[in-house]
């Protein structure tokens, strides 16, 4: 029994299986194995090194960030003032340099190195793990965006004080809205691809579920709707359909027209109409057209038409086009009549149908619009002297249009607080914004906030009243206003750091690393929990490398390239293993598995970059690295 045991434990790493595969592996151990639990084994591993690689590419691609992203000020002459400098922030580096050099090589970094590993274990000659496992890559440099102080004011302003919220969450909804519309490299959505997959710190600012529906309703623009209504068959086609009831003589023509109403849109200008003969068909049968006023005015609407037409032998059909006078101002849908009938003579050899009179109804396209408000409540600094209330014209500018308004106190009192109005606004063909302007008094005493009301009212043209037909303007005290602004200000500021990929110290590191989200766990979703769980281990480790503070990301840029190195020197085993034990060719290890496995932040950066990117280069991407990764291969080789 202990021979046996000591020839067991004694048997040389070569006599197993793939046990020469490998610059680090196999262990000695593995030989007790069966090649089935080693092929699970080594697979089970290969994923989590994955995750391992997807965490410190992270880290690595942050400092990248961060590198790429430094700006230095410099001074120049003023050209306005002699002997005047001015400053200014540019940017270290050039995009195209950044892109070509730092970002393309970065985020292909486990490919590369791995491309490397094996040609120097094959002796500099090209293995099929290494360029097999090459995805392609594109990145632009980006950082959170900053923001100006007029634009957290009109952010008040807009979001009104009729929400019972508290500065602080007014302060993430701010937040979210530059965050959605700042621009972000393809390097962050790997990084949050990275992120996604080990429940790490998200780079997207998540609201919880009270201020997310807040956000969708009041703070994100909602598209328009334009759809047209399908009440009316456009392009003078038949309104109806009746079902043909003919008796038909063989000896007579009998004719009417194919529907008794017809319908067209005035710009289209010209309506068909069409008349049909049953019957008796082999001979020349003359007919009467002649248009009859109904809410249509001929010469005005539409060109009378008082006209004699022919049907040839063998013709069953006739159509007649009659103009559409199209204008540009708004009118209601207007009808006429069109009636048929036979000259004299024509009794002998032909008869009229049922539908001897068709009904044309002219749909006005002429779009006069809605008129309102653009906001439902207006804020204003007392000492601005008037306030601004922009009037917007949507859904149509056609002709010329006009709204009242007026001024209503509510706890403001007019003639002391401000200057009354009442008055008519005028909108001409095209037009589609008009500013209000009230005079604001300034009493130079400390009150509370005041307010009055504006309204509209009594439109004309066929425009109709929009959303907001009433405004409430509240006068406010210039320094509560400014205190309550910066406050918001620096707790906006705080909102947007979060987003930043740069670390300071190694305490915040490791405390994103120990906690699930980053910490936020109102935000937190079961995926983030699961995710951190099977990352833990990978989290805590890589949260030694330096922060990204630290010598301007160069120091964390050089140790997690040096972690990278080490981990794909054990994919690169552990693939080519795997590979050997389920007798694939390493050509289709390379592409199915390890391309897989080290693209998969890439895969998930891309769908992140699809839902928020407005257009669709985020998430292509080019082939960059994957000739940087050829390119080094080669050199390496000769």
């Amino acid at each position: 029994m202990s021979d046996e045991f000591s020839n067991f434990t004694t048997i040389s790493c070569q006599k197993f299986k793939c046990s020469a595969r490998g610059l680090l592996l196999p262990f000695g151990i593995e030989a007790c194995m069966s090649i089935r639990v080693r092929a699970v084994l080594y697979f089970i591993f290969l994923l989590y090194l994955f995750l391992g690689i997807a965490i410190i590419a992270d880290i690595f691609m942050s400092s990248i960030e961060t590198i790429t992203s430094r700006r230095r000020k410099i001074r120049y002459p003023d050209p306005g003032e002699k002997d005047k400098y001015l400053t200014v922030e540019v940017r270290i580096w050039n995009d195209t340099v950044a892109n070509l050099t730092l970002m393309a090589l970065g985020s292909s970094s486990p490919e590369i190195l791995l491309s490397i590993i094996e040609i120097i274990g094959n002796r500099f000659e090209a293995g099929e793990l290494g360029p097999g496992t090459t995805p392609p890559d594109h990145d632009e440099t980006g950082s959170p965006r900053s923001f100006r102080k007029d634009e957290l004011l009109q952010f008040l302003r807009d979001l009104g004080q009729t929400t019972n919220l508290s500065l602080e969450d007014k302060a993430q909804l701010f937040a979210a809205k530059l965050s959605e519309s700042m621009h972000r490299s393809r390097m962050q959505y790997r990084i949050q691809g990275a992120r996604m997959l080990t429940g790490g710190k998200s780079l997207f600012l998540n609201l919880p579920d009270k201020l997310q529906e807040i956000y969708e309703r009041a703070v994100k623009p909602q598209p328009f709707d334009g759809c047209f209504s399908a009440d009316h068959p456009f392009g003078g086609r038949k309104a109806t359909l009746s079902k043909i009831e003919i008796n038909d003589d063989p000896r007579m023509a009998v004719l009417e027209f194919a529907s008794s109403s017809y319908a067209v849109l005035e710009r289209e200008q010209r309506v068909t109409i069409e008349v049909v003969r049953y019957g008796l068909t082999n001979s020349v049968i003359h007919f009467r057209l002649d248009t009859i006023d109904g809410t249509a005015t001929a010469g005005e609407d539409y060109v009378k038409l008082s006209e004699e037409f022919k049907m040839e032998r063998g013709q069953q059909e006739k159509r007649i086009t009659i103009h559409v006078i199209d204008d540009n101002q708004w009118e209601p849908d207007e009808t006429f009549f069109v009636k048929l009938s036979l000259p004299e003579g024509e009794e002998s050899r032909a008869k009229l149908g049922s539908k001897t009179i068709a009904l044309v109804t002219i749909i006005n396209d002429d779009e006069p619009g809605f008129i309102g408000f653009e906001e439902s409540i207006t804020l204003v600094k007392e000492s601005v002297g008037k306030v601004e209330i922009k009037l917007l014209r949507v859904n149509g500018a056609d002709g010329r249009v006009s709204v009242h308004y007026r001024t209503k106190d509510i706890d403001a009192v007019a003639t002391r607080d401000y200057e009354p109005a009442q008055s008519e606004i005028i909108f001409e063909h095209g037009e589609i914004s008009k500013i209000i302007a009230i005079p604001i008094m300034n009493d130079l005493e400390a009150e509370k906030d005041e307010s009055f009301a504006v309204e509209l009212y009594d439109p004309t043209g066929g425009a109709q009243l929009g959303k907001h037909t009433k405004t409430v303007v509240t006068i406010i005290n210039d320094d509560d206003y400014k205190t309550m602004a910066n406050r918001m200000a620096s707790l906006v500021q705080v909102d947007m750091d979060k987003l930043s990929v740069t670390k300071t110290s190694w305490g915040q590191q490791f405390r994103d690393a120990l906690n699930v989200n980053g910490g936020d766990l109102e935000t937190a979703k079961m995926g983030h929990y699961i995710g951190h769980a099977l990352a833990f281990f990978w989290k805590v480790l890589f949260a030694f490398v330096p922060p990204t503070a630290i010598a301007g990301g160069w120091l964390t840029f050089f140790v997690s390239l040096l972690f990278i190195a080490l981990l794909t020197a054990v994919v690169g085993d552990v693939a080519a293993i795997f590979g050997c034990l389920v007798e694939l060719k390493d050509s289709i290890t390379a592409i199915s598995f390890v391309a897989l496995g080290t693209s998969l932040p890439d895969t998930f950066a891309s769908m992140i970059a699809a839902k928020n990117s407005k257009t669709a280069d985020d998430a292509i991407g080019n082939v960059t690295g994957s000739n940087s990764v050829n390119f080094i291969s080669y050199c390496l080789r000769t």
